[in-house]
């Protein structure tokens, strides 16, 4: 098994080799708690307009990484300067990987070793109660099918 570290540089070399326009993860790291995290498309699934848990959604996912991740998606949606996004650039080389995690960790003054990772749950499934649909006021935030604009 893989310590903290190995597993965090792992995400970042991951992130790094993962395509430009892939939408089903973003890749972040939130500096005001030196947390590395991944926002998966399906997370969108249990939020309604105002980015909030949809009353007509239900995860198997922990309450507190719910929260954990809606948090997340709140401030990125909202451009927060805390959470850097880990650049996708679809490189495979490893060497040219390398170069660019080195960049990244250097850039961003990230201490490995300080450093923590989400963790996320291996299989998470989502289903609505489609009696119970939250309706609210329209929202100038954009709708969650809209995540990559």
């Amino acid at each position: 098994m893989m310590n903290q570290k190995n597993q965090i540089i792992e995400l970042i070399k991951a992130a790094i080799s993962s395509p430009p326009n892939e939408f089903t993860r973003s890749f972040c790291y939130d500096t005001t708690n030196q947390t590395f995290f991944v926002i998966h498309a399906l997370d969108y699934f249990m939020l309604n307009e105002n980015l909030e848990i949809d009353v007509s959604a239900e995860s198997s996912m922990p309450t507190e990484a719910q929260k954990e991740i809606v948090g997340w998606i709140q401030r990125i949606e909202k451009n927060d300067d805390s959470i850097i996004r880990i650049p996708q650039k679809g490189i495979t080389d490893q060497e040219l990987k390398q170069i660019e995690f080195q960049k990244f960790i250097e850039e961003n003054g990230i201490d490995l070793n300080l450093a923590k990772l989400q963790k996320a749950e291996s299989k998470i499934s989502i289903s609505f109660d489609l009696e119970n649909i939250e309706t609210s006021k329209p929202s100038k935030i954009k709708k969650w099918w809209q995540f990559w604009k």
